[in-house]
Formats: C-alpha cells, structure tokens, sequence
C-alpha cells in the first residue's frame, strides 16, 4: 500500500496545482508522477487521468480545462483507495453509524450462527412463482434465498414475495440497505446474487 507520508506528499502538491489560476507543465509533470506511483496500488486509479496527462503532453502554462480540475479533485478523492490496505484483517464483530435524510441510526454486525441448507441442484423451478429457470441457473442469474433455506428463485420480486412465508424470516439475519438506487436497485440485486 502507499506509504502514509508519500500520500500526504501527493495531496499537498495536488492541493497546491487547484489553487493556482494557471498551471506551470514541470508542475503539473511532477505532480502526475506522484500521482501514477500512487496509483500502481490500485491501477483502476489511472483512468482517472486522462486529461491531466493531455496538458502535461502539450507542454506549455495555461489555465487548466474544467475537465482536467475535475479528474485532480477526483484523484485527490480517490487517493485514499491507494493507502487502504485491502488485506487487513476484518474484526469478528462490526458497527456503522450514519446521518442521514431519514434520521441518523447505527447498527452492530457479527457473526450469526444460523443452519444453512445447501440449494437443490436438481430445482429447475422458481421456488416461488414455479417459472423454468434453466436458462437463468446457466448463467448464473437465479437467485438463492438469502435467508439460507435453501430455495431458488428467478428475480428480486420472487425473493420478496417468498421472504414472508420462508421458514427462515424468524432467524435473526444481518442487514444490508441500499438508499437513493433508483428503480434498477442494482446493489440490492448483486447482494441476491
């Protein structure tokens, strides 16, 4: 992971450039170059940078675009992914707060012990609504009950209307909530999935 003062480097001279009416190229240059080693951490970082490097290759002082301040403050955001150590240790026992629109609430996550019971290999049929799901288990679009009964579904609607008469709804069961998605809810299908 990058190192934690290597970061604080990279912010102050990211800071500096956006607070600068024109941008001087050897500047610009240097800062990039902090900026890429940051991001050999987490390559998917890079494609952030698209118009930094154009201003850097015409090489001469200018006012930058707002396309190119914009993919600045978005590395400078980014920056963080780069210093996460995405290897450390996940503690057994989790808690979150937030505050938000709807009220402020917080929440405590640990391990559950609860029965699991593996998925029929053999159910071609949605456990709800009894649609043929051969081509949705082929590619790998059906669903298991989260609730671990062991049903599989064809949708996110089926789920919710088996949730109420699954056998495991009483068990108690961590907690996932997905805010402002939209119609798609594409965390809250990735989670069934």
């Amino acid at each position: 992971m990058l190192q934690e003062t290597k970061m604080k480097w990279d912010v102050g001279m990211a800071a500096y450039l956006l607070s600068q009416a024109n941008w001087n190229p050897r500047e610009v240059a240097s800062t990039i170059g902090r900026l890429v080693f940051a991001a050999a951490f987490r390559r998917p970082l890079l494609a952030v940078m698209d118009e930094l490097f154009q201003f850097v290759r015409h090489w001469k002082e200018g006012k930058p675009t707002a396309t190119q301040v914009d993919e600045l403050v978005s590395m400078l955001a980014l920056l963080p992914l780069a210093f996460t150590n995405v290897r450390a240790c996940v503690y057994g026992k989790l808690s979150a707060t937030d505050a938000s629109p709807t009220g402020a609430g917080s929440c405590i996550a640990g391990q559950l012990k609860r029965p699991r019971d593996v998925p029929n290999p053999k159910q071609l049929a949605c456990g709800q609504c009894r649609g043929d799901m051969t081509e949705l288990m082929a590619s790998g679009e059906d669903v298991e009950c989260p609730l671990h009964c062991g049903t599989r579904l064809c949708s996110m609607e089926c789920f919710l209307e088996h949730r109420s008469s699954c056998e495991n709804a009483a068990k108690p069961l961590p907690l996932f909530s997905e805010r402002w998605s939209g119609e798609q809810s594409p965390l809250t299908k990735a989670m069934l999935q």
